[in-house]
């Protein structure tokens, strides 16, 4: 969908009143410009795309007491530099990082030249629910070197870019709040781990991750265990009889063979559709392939595409 322009202050004041919860505008340069698009996701979840200049915005006191919100909103810097400012915390955001803005008490963000940032908006029963105190999870740092986090922000590049699927929606936002319940894993800012779910509950949650995952090569059972407080060996037991690693690679072998067959990727090389579902070598991939569907990449190509050469 296509970003909406905005250059006028009180018009962006509105419409980001709207995508989130209200907000005032507090300082808006000469010459003011703005962009912002908007996707929803089912479980009450929206993700925004924000383009904008120097500027700062706040949550007022009054605001707090007559406009309440039932959603956190969660602030993930792209480009630029932005200061979160709540109760008596500050936190700078560049370089990928995120942080989380509580609308049940005042705070204010200042943008101090061009910035890209990415919104989510959490409802906040979803987060208790998951362990977290809302007041212990505002304004900390999720740093950019975090998995979580970065896989979080290109999931969002992605959503904001095209038209959900609806068949494909729920999943999509079953991965995200997982992502998310990751980023604040990763610093410590859940009380309830993975473990305190059921056994069939863990497993859906971990390959929830391990989905939203399948592109990065640093995606390993100890990660994966780290990031759902639970035991490289409780991992193994969850997935028995089948092992995590082998969960793994057949999920990256499915995604390369489908890839094969979509005329959207037939400009890639099996080789570069291999790298990007996480496959460090060329070589362990193909002959992973082979005996997972008894064929090489160049023949399951041939026969997918539509117009190729069947193969004989």
């Amino acid at each position: 969908m296509d970003p909406m322009r905005i250059q006028h202050a009180d018009e962006w004041q509105r419409r980001i009143s709207e995508s989130f919860f209200p907000l005032a505008l507090s300082a808006a340069p000469d010459g003011f410009h703005a962009t912002i698009r908007t996707t929803d996701l089912p479980r009450g979840m929206r993700i925004s795309e924000v383009h904008v200049g120097r500027t700062q915005v706040r949550r007022t006191e009054r605001q707090v007491r007559t406009q309440p919100s039932d959603h956190v909103l969660a602030l993930f810097q792209y480009e630029g530099h932005a200061i979160v400012r709540q109760a008596d915390r500050e936190v700078h955001l560049e370089g990928g990082s995120a942080t989380i803005a509580d609308p049940t008490e005042p705070y204010d963000v200042t943008m101090t030249g061009d910035s890209h940032q990415m919104v989510f908006l959490v409802p906040t029963a979803a987060l208790r629910a998951a362990g977290a105190d809302i007041s212990v999870i505002r304004t900390r740092l999720l740093p950019g070197t975090s998995l979580s986090v970065r896989s979080l922000s290109a999931l969002a590049s992605s959503l904001v870019a095209a038209d959900v699927d609806p068949a494909e929606a729920e999943g999509i936002a079953a991965a995200a709040f997982d992502l998310f319940r990751g980023a604040l894993n990763s610093v410590g800012a859940l009380e309830a781990p993975t473990r305190s779910l059921t056994h069939e509950a863990q497993l859906r949650v971990i390959k929830d991750f391990i989905e939203a995952n399948l592109g990065d090569q640093e995606l390993d059972l100890e990660l994966i265990a780290r990031a759902h407080h639970v035991s490289v060996r409780h991992l193994a037991d969850l997935f028995a009889p089948e092992t995590p690693g082998a969960y793994i690679r057949r999920a990256r072998l499915e995604r390369v063979y489908r890839d094969l067959t979509d005329p959207a990727f037939a400009t890639m090389t099996a080789q570069q559709v291999s790298g990007r579902w996480g496959f460090a070598s060329y070589s362990t991939m193909l002959r992973a392939f082979r005996r997972e569907f008894d064929a090489s990449p160049a023949d399951v190509r041939a026969v997918g595409l539509p117009g190729s050469r069947k193969v004989p």
